[in-house]
């Protein structure tokens, strides 16, 4: 469970703004989203497009890690290979301690995920294939518009959950270490998401 709770109004503003809705409400700093992919934020997110299940199952999970093979983890630099690329992320030196955050959208983008796959299959009849994740619809059709603007809200939630976690990360070490002010997101970068291309 999640450390916040959440109205449907204001996960709505999640859903719709993402990181930058965090900072807003003070969870890190607005310089984070120079380094988070879209800036924390895809426009094409519409709250209208997620089921109330998705939404039921995302009100109490912001700010929470999840399980399978989402981890937070403290790590140490042991080699860099490129100087200039690792200077550029703000990697300074062998030995320098990292986090990181390898999580997403939870129960919400999950169920997002269930209920266009369900859908799909449905309008599409893709019944037979090796995997149904593979399921699609074209990108002009509404249904795909529909999907593409649900799977942006959950993208925002995602980056929204990791910029929460982030901030909770710097107050740990500003606890235990007396500041954090040195650390700074690397880079934050979705796995499992479509977007559109010039």
């Amino acid at each position: 469970k999640g450390v916040t709770r959440l109205t449907r109004e204001v996960l709505a503003d999640v859903v719709e703004k993402g990181a930058p809705w965090a900072v807003k409400q003070g969870y890190g700093y607005r310089e984070d989203a120079d380094y988070i992919e879209e800036h924390g934020c895809m426009e094409t997110a519409d709250f209208s497009a997620i089921s109330e299940r998705a939404i039921s199952r995302g009100m109490p999970q912001l700010g929470s890690l999840g399980s399978g093979n989402h981890f937070l983890e403290i790590q140490r630099v042991d080699r860099i290979f490129d100087e200039e690329a690792a200077k550029a992320f703000g990697i300074e030196n062998e030995g320098q301690v990292t986090v990181m955050i390898h999580c997403g959208s939870r129960g919400l983008g999950h169920q997002v995920a269930s209920d266009y796959i369900r859908a799909m299959e449905d309008k599409y009849g893709f019944k037979n294939l090796p995997d149904r994740e593979l399921v699609n619809a074209p990108i002009n059709s509404e249904l795909g518009q529909r999907y593409y603007k649900a799977m942006s809200g959950a993208a925002n939630f995602a980056f929204a959950n990791k910029q929460m976690i982030t901030h909770w990360v710097r107050k740990c070490f500003e606890e235990i270490m007396g500041n954090s002010e040195n650390m700074k997101v690397v880079y934050d970068v979705c796995h499992n998401i479509a977007k559109m291309e010039e």
